[in-house]
C-alpha cells in the first residue's frame, strides 16, 4: 500500500533551479511536471512539456531543471510500490522511470492538491482519504494516457484545457457554477457546441454533470456539517430550498432530512 512521506503542490523556482540526485531520489518520487523542463533518468536526457508525470524509483540517477525561465512542479515522495502494486500501474500503462506526457494536466494537479491538503489534515479518515485519492490520482493518469492514445478524441489542446477547466469548475465550485449558457459564453462557445463537446468528451452531459457534483456535495455536507437544509442547498448552488429538497428526492430517493438520519454518524461520501 503507498504511503506519502512528503508531499508539495505548485512548487515554482527560478531558472537556475536543479534538483540533482546522482544516486537516486532515496524514496519513491511522484512528479507532474507543469513548465517546460530538462529531465534526466540513468544519464538519458529528456525535454519534456508542461503535463508530464514521471515516477522515479528511490535508486534511479535523476535530476530535473527548467529549460527556460522557471520550473514548476507538484510532487510527493512515498513507500510501499511492491510488485504487485507496480504490475497494477504496468497493466494502467503507467510506465516508471520514464517520462509521460499527459497532456492537459489542470484534473490531476486539482487531484494533487486535495491530496495535500489531507495530506497535512487532522481530521477524521483523513489517511483513508490520502489513499483514496492516490488510486484517484492514478486512475486519471492511466485515463488520460488512454485518452491520448486516441489523439484526446480530436479536440484541439486549447479545447481540452477549457473542459477540463470547466469540469474543476463544477466540481470544486457548485455553489459558484453559473448556468450553462453563461459558461458557454464565458469560453467563447456557442451553448450547443459546449453541450455537445462536453458530453463527447466526458461521457455525460454538462447538466447531468453539474448536477451530480451538487448531489455529492449535499451529502456530503449533511453528514459531515451541522448546516440546515436551506444552508446546505445554498452552498451547492440553488436558488432555493424547495429546488434544492426536490431535485435531492428526485436522484437520491428521500428528502434531505431523511437521507441525513438514515446515515450513520461520521460516515463519510
Amino acid at each position: 500500500m503507498i504511503k506519502i512521506g512528503a508531499i508539495g503542490y505548485n512548487y515554482c523556482h527560478k531558472d537556475n533551479f536543479c534538483a540533482d540526485n546522482p544516486n537516486g531520489p532515496g524514496a519513491w518520487l511522484f512528479l507532474l511536471i507543469k513548465s517546460d523542463a530538462i529531465l534526466t533518468l540513468n544519464s538519458r536526457e529528456y525535454v519534456v512539456k508542461p503535463g508530464t508525470v514521471c515516477i522515479i524509483s528511490p535508486s534511479t540517477p535523476c535530476s530535473y531543471r527548467a529549460k527556460k525561465d522557471e520550473y514548476t512542479d507538484d510532487w510527493f515522495y512515498f513507500e510501499g510500490m511492491d510488485d504487485e502494486e507496480a504490475e497494477r500501474l504496468k497493466n494502467m500503462n503507467i510506465s516508471i522511470d520514464e517520462p509521460i506526457y499527459i497532456g492537459s494536466y489542470t484534473a490531476v494537479s486539482g487531484i494533487i492538491y486535495t491530496l495535500t491538503v489531507e495530506f497535512y489534515s487532522t481530521n477524521i479518515y483523513h489517511g483513508e482519504m490520502v489513499e483514496l485519492y492516490i488510486q484517484i490520482l492514478f486512475n486519471m493518469i492511466s485515463r488520460s494516457i488512454i485518452e491520448g492514445t486516441f489523439s484526446e478524441r480530436g479536440l484541439s489542446t486549447a479545447l481540452r484545457e477549457n473542459l477540463h477547466y470547466i469540469r474543476t469548475w463544477i466540481y470544486h465550485e457548485p455553489k459558484n457554477v453559473p448556468t450553462v449558457s453563461i459558461l458557454a459564453k464565458s469560453f467563447g462557445m456557442s451553448l450547443s457546441s459546449l453541450e455537445h463537446l462536453y458530453t463527447r468528451f466526458f461521457g455525460i452531459s454538462i447538466k447531468q454533470d453539474i448536477i451530480n457534483s451538487r448531489m455529492s456535495c449535499a451529502k456530503r455536507l449533511l453528514l459531515s456539517t451541522n448546516f440546515s437544509v436551506a444552508e446546505i442547498g445554498e452552498k451547492c448552488g440553488y436558488q432555493s430550498s424547495y429546488g434544492f429538497m426536490r431535485q435531492f428526492k428526485q436522484y437520491v430517493g428521500v428528502t434531505p432530512t431523511e437521507f441525513r438520519k438514515s446515515q450513520p454518524v461520521g460516515k463519510q461520501l
